[in-house]
């Protein structure tokens, strides 16, 4: 049984992974090395984000781009871009690629205006 169900060539499972973890460059098809890369990956992001001082200003959806390129981007062709993508990983589907758009723009609205604080 595939660990993710994914629609579109941008989503390619690496090859030898049984459909349990996406292209990748550094081709690794084991699911736990890949678990353990992504979450030491995120540890790691987390740290140095951490670290710098806290900015005032609203939240954008190219500082969550910004983030998710920094976390992923030595592993994954695609971090930090907008997924073009349909992905659903282990019956939790993501936000349809086509409402993508949509959703960071609302959720830059609503970061300048401050409803999502609420």
């Amino acid at each position: 049984m595939s660990r993710y169900y994914v629609l579109g060539s941008a989503a390619e499972c690496e090859p030898g992974s049984n459909g349990l973890v996406l292209r990748n460059r550094l081709g690794i098809s084991d699911p736990v090395v890949m678990e353990e890369l992504e979450r030491n990956q995120l540890l790691d992001l987390y740290q140095a984000t951490i670290g710098q001082e806290i900015s005032t200003k609203p939240l954008k959806a190219s500082d969550l781009l910004g983030w998710h390129r920094d976390w992923l981007s030595n592993i994954y062709n695609w971090a930090g871009k907008v997924r073009t993508f349909n992905l659903s990983k282990q019956g939790f589907a993501f936000a349809s690629a086509h409402l993508l758009p949509e959703l960071l723009a609302a959720f830059e609205s609503d970061a300048c205006t401050g409803q999502w604080a609420g």
